[in-house]
């Protein structure tokens, strides 16, 4: 999750209205990016102005199927204390298309995951295997891997997230386990087999299960944007200013292993 990457290329300047055809063709399940743009636009009313719309509108949950028997097993082995009946399981097309959405508007995984459509009742489920393959197909950042190998060489991988109600969980099938992140070549990061990212604003994320891995173990407490293409990391022991880039679009097919 959230967010360094190399620098993007230069882009055109983001169109709500367009954005808000996307979103809308999105739901459809119209085409998306490719007939987005013969949809007429959303009315005015729907548009949040002056701000970009929400990645994840209220719509966008309600298009998608309630969970199924087993849906509901497996979201109640991630966290039992979730109510069910308020979440539902965003497939990979779907997760897809607002990835690609948000390299059109050039947002950072920080942006992503911290927006407005996060923070009411409703909860996104990304599965394991949704989550592989996006981060196959996208940089999308962050100090955290989809997929790897800890410094034992044992393999992990993300069993699943939740996005919504306020905060985003990432689920490990490790606890405690070190890893490298090659983004990051100067320190390793130790995690827990759950990652919660909680939201306070927007570009604003407090953090716990996540710590950098040394003689102190600083944890990591928060991510915050603070101004175009830079963020800072709080941490118990130090702050550090990092730059900020937007999620990035690495192999089309998103297939090949890394």
């Amino acid at each position: 999750m959230a967010l360094l990457l190399n620098a993007a290329p230069a882009r055109a300047a983001f169109d709500p209205q367009a954005a808000s055809r996307r979103i809308e063709a999105l739901i459809n399940q119209s085409g998306f990016l490719e007939s987005a743009e013969l949809l007429p636009p959303l009315p005015a009313a729907m548009l949040v102005a002056p701000g970009p719309v929400e990645m994840f509108p209220s719509q966008l949950w309600e298009s998608l199927s309630p969970l199924d028997a087993q849906g509901w097993v497996d979201i109640s082995s991630l966290d039992p204390a979730v109510d069910p009946a308020r979440v539902r399981e965003i497939p990979f097309d779907k997760a897809d298309a607002l990835m690609a959405e948000a390299v059109a508007r050039g947002i950072s995984a920080l942006d992503f995951f911290s927006d407005a459509g996060l923070r009411g009742p409703n909860v996104y489920y990304f599965s394991s295997g949704t989550l592989i393959l996006i981060y196959r197909k996208y940089n999308v950042g962050g100090l955290t891997l989809a997929e790897g190998l800890d410094d034992d060489g044992r393999p992990f991988h993300m069993r699943g997230a939740l996005a919504g109600a306020g905060k985003v969980d990432i689920f490990y099938d490790l606890d405690d386990f070190c890893f490298a992140n090659p983004a990051y070549p100067d320190h390793h990061y130790d995690a827990d087999s759950r990652v919660t990212y909680t939201i306070r604003g927007d570009a604003d994320l407090d953090v716990a299960g996540l710590a950098v891995d040394g003689f102190f173990s600083p944890a990591i407490k928060r991510l915050r944007k603070t101004g175009p293409g830079r963020m800072k990391v709080e941490t118990s022991l130090v702050n550090r200013d990092r730059p900020l880039d937007p999620i990035q679009l690495l192999r089309p097919d998103g297939a090949a292993s890394r």
